[in-house]
């Protein structure tokens, strides 16, 4: 069952990975960005900062790269997902 969890947190990793792209290049966000981010740290639009950080720090434990270092696929998977989440918390909270 542990390991089903673990697979399916992977998949879930990889999927948002995937799905992160680039950060934009201008200053003014459109809601869409803002919902994406919103999406990538598994919270509903409009949850406050305490919120936001927890989920932050949460994401990062479950998904930081050195809990792959055995598993080369993982580990890339996990460094895009960690990127994704550390982008996602810097501009939810600018």
């Amino acid at each position: 069952a542990a390991e089903d969890a673990g697979d399916r947190a992977f998949e879930a990793a990889q999927a948002r990975a995937e799905a992160g792209g680039g950060a934009p290049t201008r200053r003014h966000h459109t809601e869409a960005d803002r919902l994406r981010w919103y999406r990538t740290l598994e919270l509903q639009p409009g949850a406050t900062l305490e919120e936001v950080r927890k989920s932050y720090r949460r994401l990062l434990k479950q998904y930081h790269p050195d809990r792959f270092h055995r598993d080369p696929e993982r580990h890339r998977v996990a460094t895009a997902a960690t990127r994704n989440i550390t982008e996602a918390y810097e501009r939810s909270t600018e």
